[in-house]
């Protein structure tokens, strides 16, 4: 039986690629915005029973979008899951033909195909070497990509935008028009012209969907939802707590935003101002922000929703700190795994706010995710080049790399798996996996005269790889940038209407981040090469490779020796060297790309997610001991059970990787229910001198090991269990075995 739901896609897809067909040809913020005018309001999810607020994100067969989640950006045509569809029945028969008539249309017009049609990689007009193709993953999407082996990749979509959304509720819509319209009152050319005409159409489309949302709110007799919507169409600028979430929740689904930023600077003084004259009460206010943050849940679950409270640079910290502690006070009371709440911690900071996210920690909550100030700020100043006051405004996104809010753009579309490139480096750049060639022909382990040949050879890979891996990521930022404006974010992005063109070449700042993974399994690779072969001569480079040609197997007293070389994360000052002076070394060539490819920055970030689990499945032995196919280094942190040597020896080693040059790295502890209950207090010594140390960020999770095995074999009676994997929390029993096993080995304290 076909499902109704195709009926409505297939429509909004039709009336979008009128539009687009119509306007192919025109200047592009023109064409981008009688696109949007196809695809709003029909493209808005309805009101549904028990929501406090109007706005809910719809699939697209065929649209535009620029954030969501990961996938098409742009103008798009979801291909792959139309066909799909129609295998499984969904689609209804009469309305096939007309499908395939759409995808027929937007073959090579949407804005990947444009991307991989300037991308020489994939474009064919180029004859790309065997060696550069059989390491890199395709871009696109829609296959299993966990089960393909891969060195590095770069992918074509766009994420981590965040918006003024303070500048929009302190002005409301016929505030945003004047802007705009100022701003067009002095237009230079017919481009900034087009631009401002283009803007000015989306204000106005945004005031006929909060009336489209109203009408909708009355028919199913929502009263107070319809009132505030009226309100925020009529353009003043809001009064009260609810139409200033009500005209932000719909401006985050028309700009296609699922990262919400510092949310308590531009809600907290509607906040306090509604309790102080007493037009709510506290449990009202509690009401409310909880009644958004179950739509953010349900309508954005994943990895992203990031919502940022506390931290310095904030104009109204008393208001915004009453806005921080009423989301904590939400968070301990659901246990929620969305928003992904994260609280800037700083020296002087309210107590008040410090001690709830304690409690919301010690009581087994996931978030508050803790991130250092002191160290964060200077850190963003460095690494992006800009001043303390732009740093002050740092943000992170998704999985938690750092951005400058509604200043800076940069899309973490770049990632390297740095073992196998390693791996490589051991190989000649024979990938021992798969037998095929990747990167370059640097030589063998055994080939290498000394540590510094073998450094020397891991370096000119590393250039190698980040020079492929940029170029890639360039093309995906010129196809964003050629084919759209992207308008509502621009509206709301700093520099955008100054110089009247879009995010990219608009936006204060713009840069790349690459995801960088899995340097931890190579520093103690290193390491480990170094004292066995080169210092203190306990193994011959010969039966090294070997033995790891060989899984082990026959070798278990070379493994026990590589095992036994110390280890990141046990304060060892060898170890913990080694790591500082790869992810140093990885850091700042990275950053030196900037100049290369023409963005104010270029970042790694050590955020792993779960690809550490999945790289790892195609990664043979290593020299720190770790067997083919196990897991490899997540982010910042040690091999799972490598920590032996106690909790501060952990946080120690932590501490001394420096977060810059860098666009934010991933620090776990987990400690056990025993631990949190009867030590909170050393606990947070702990944690207040990891921060004293440097520790940028802090994620901690309560969750014993019994407890995890328990909800293995009994998983009915676990769904309350929350876990931190890399860059998200999920329900302990939602992951795949291997995410559990890795999860479970990790040492508890």
């Amino acid at each position: 039986m076909s499902n109704p739901i195709w009926e409505k896609r297939i429509k909004i897809a039709k009336a979008f690629t009128e539009a687009f067909k119509t306007h192919e040809h025109d200047d592009i913020a023109l064409r981008e915005a009688a696109c949007l005018r196809a695809q709003f309001p029909a493209a808005l999810g309805d009101i549904q029973h028990g929501d406090m607020f109007a706005g809910r994100p719809e699939w697209l067969f065929a649209g535009y979008k620029i954030s969501l989640g990961t996938g098409e950006i742009g103008y798009l045509c979801n291909r792959h899951e139309f066909e799909q569809a129609v295998k499984r029945g969904d689609v209804p028969e009469n309305l096939i033909n007309e499908g395939r008539e759409i995808v027929d249309f937007w073959e090579n017009r949407t804005t990947m195909d444009f991307a991989a049609r300037i991308d020489p990689v994939y474009n064919g007009k180029e004859n790309i070497p065997e060696e550069i193709a059989n390491a890199l993953l395709n871009p696109g999407y829609g296959y299993p990509w966990q089960e393909i082996c891969f060195a590095a990749n770069y992918m074509y979509r766009f994420a981590e935008i965040n918006l003024d959304f303070d500048t929009l509720l302190q002005n409301g819509i016929n505030g945003m028009i004047e802007i705009v319209a100022e701003r067009m009152s002095g237009a230079e050319n017919q481009s900034v012209r087009n631009f401002c005409t283009a803007m000015l159409d989306m204000m106005e489309l945004l005031r006929e969907c909060c009336i489209y949302y109203a009408e909708q709110a009355e028919n199913m007799l929502l009263t107070r939802i319809s009132k505030d919507l009226r309100a925020v169409a009529s353009g003043k600028k809001p009064e009260h707590l609810t139409e200033a979430i009500s005209l932000f929740w719909l401006y985050a689904h028309l700009a296609q935003i699922d990262n919400f930023g510092r949310m308590d600077i531009y809600l907290g003084d509607f906040l306090a101002r509604d309790l102080e004259s007493g037009y709510i009460d506290e449990s009202q206010a509690y009401e409310i922000i909880s009644g958004l943050f179950v739509i953010i849940r349900q309508a954005f679950w994943g990895n992203n929703n990031r919502v940022i409270i506390g931290g310095t640079g904030r104009r109204n910290e008393k208001n915004a700190d009453m806005f921080a502690l009423t989301a904590l006070k939400i968070q301990r009371d659901t246990r929620s795994l969305s928003p992904s709440l994260s609280l800037r911690c700083y020296t002087g900071m309210n107590k008040r706010v410090y001690d709830a996210a304690m409690d919301c920690i010690f009581d087994g909550c996931d978030f508050p995710l803790l991130y250092n100030d002191d160290v964060s700020v200077p850190c963003v100043e460095k690494s992006f080049n800009v001043s303390k006051e732009d740093a002050e405004q740092y943000i992170m996104s998704n999985c938690g790399e750092y951005n400058i809010d509604h200043k800076s753009i940069a899309t973490p579309s770049g990632s390297i798996s740095y073992t196998k490139v390693f791996e490589l480096t051991l190989n000649n750049g024979i990938d021992p996996f798969t037998g095929k060639r990747m990167l370059l022909q640097t030589g063998r382990l055994e080939d290498y005269a000394s540590f510094d040949d073998l450094w020397a050879a891991f370096e000119k890979q590393v250039d190698n790889i980040l020079d492929i891996v940029t170029a890639g990521m360039g093309h995906v930022y010129k196809a964003v940038r050629t084919r759209s404006h992207n308008l509502f974010a621009s509206a709301l992005t700093d520099g955008c209407i100054e110089k009247g063109t879009g995010i990219i070449g608009g936006a204060k700042y713009c840069g790349y981040i690459v995801e960088s993974h899995t340097m931890m399994t190579v520093a103690d690779s290193l390491y480990a090469i170094k004292k066995l072969i080169f210092d203190e001569r306990k193994m011959t480079a010969e039966r090294m490779a070997e033995a790891l040609r060989a899984n082990f197997e026959g070798y278990e007293t070379e493994r026990r020796m590589m095992m036994n070389i110390p280890k990141f994360g046990n304060d060892d000052g060898g170890a913990d060297d080694m790591a500082k002076r790869v992810i140093s070394m990885i850091a700042n060539k990275t950053a030196a790309m900037a100049q290369k490819r023409g963005v104010d920055f270029c970042l790694p970030s050590h955020i792993s997610v779960d690809a550490y689990v999945h790289l790892g499945k195609f990664i043979c032995a290593t020299p720190d001991g770790r067997k083919a196919g196990e897991p490899v280094g997540n982010s910042n942190n040690p091999l799972a059970g490598r920590d032996k040597s106690g909790v501060t020896a952990l946080l120690n080693s932590m501490a001394k990787i420096k977060p810059e040059p860098s666009a934010g790295h991933v620090n776990h502890l987990k400690l056990s229910p025993a631990m949190a209950k009867n030590n909170r207090t050393q606990i947070e010594a702990l944690i207040r001198t990891f921060f004293k140390n440097g520790g940028n960020y802090l994620c901690v999770s309560v969750a014993g090991r019994e407890e995890l095995l328990a909800a293995v074999k009994e998983p009915e009676k676990y769904s309350h269990l929350m876990v931190r994997i890399g860059g998200y929390s999920a329900r302990f029993i939602d992951l795949p075995p291997e995410l559990q096993e890795e999860t479970i080995a990790r040492t508890e304290y």
